[in-house]
């Protein structure tokens, strides 16, 4: 019984994942008009959701380690970032008080599926001191981000984000601006504002998991399928560096 726990817990389970670079905005323009691609786009995915709460807002906040030595995996901290009271017509964001920790492991070969895939371990809650333990296990940090948007969900296992990517780097913010303060221990925060790239791209990503490595071939086939349907608004890729040119 004790070998057949240990061998349910090194199973992973799959995302696969296909990208799509789609120009336009995501708020309506002032005084009405046309709409862009990327709000007909969020039009038709609106109209194939289930219910309303399948519409989420996408504010999202990450870090991520990368070991000292060797070749271990990187390890992904995330939380949502939380709205707070709009200030002379800016909303700012702070860190939730909880993470969640991840790690991914290697992309699998690309010539061997249809999406990006790769495997990783159930999300484990962390407190904003993990630094220190991260430290301890010898891991640095390397970079992190926030990606802002909008998140569908289709199904259980299938979700549609819409986001752009702003990565924070020291003295040079893109598309966006911090009031940073930071504190060691439970009492770390973050507070951000964020503004929207209405010019710049978003990134569409067709999203879907699965618990066993023999499902991967059908879930691959759902997300080309889903893909196919959109075909008019632009073409996905299993690599999001394609997506994006």
């Amino acid at each position: 019984m004790a070998s057949r726990s240990r061998k349910k817990k090194e199973v992973s389970a799959f995302l696969c994942s296909l990208y799509a670079h789609i120009n336009g905005t995501i708020e309506p323009p002032p005084g009405g008009g046309k709409k862009t691609k990327l709000q007909e786009f969020i039009r038709i995915v609106r109209a194939i959701c289930p219910n309303a709460k399948s519409e989420l807002p996408l504010n999202h906040y990450e870090l991520v380690f990368k070991p000292r030595k060797g070749s271990a995996a990187k390890i992904h901290l995330w939380c949502d970032l939380v709205a707070e009271k709009k200030q002379d017509g800016d909303t700012f964001y702070n860190l939730s008080k909880e993470f969640n920790m991840l790690r991914y492991s290697r992309p699998l070969f690309q010539q061997d599926h249809q999406c990006f895939v790769r495997g990783y371990d159930t999300a484990t809650k962390v407190s904003p001191n993990f630094g220190s333990l991260l430290a301890f296990l010898n891991y640095e940090f390397e970079y992190e981000y926030v990606a802002k948007g909008l998140l569908f969900r289709i199904d259980p296992n299938t979700e549609i984000k819409i986001y752009q990517t702003m990565r924070i780097m020291e003295n040079n913010y893109e598309e966006w601006s911090k009031d940073l303060s930071k504190e060691e221990g439970n009492n770390a925060k973050m507070k951000v504002k964020i503004t929207w790239g209405q010019e710049r791209w978003w990134i569409v990503e067709l999203r879907s998991t699965c618990q066993k490595p023999g499902n991967l071939m059908e879930t691959e086939k759902k997300l080309k399928k889903l893909a196919s349907c959109f075909q008019e608004y632009g073409e996905f890729y299993a690599n999001i560096a394609r997506a994006k040119n």
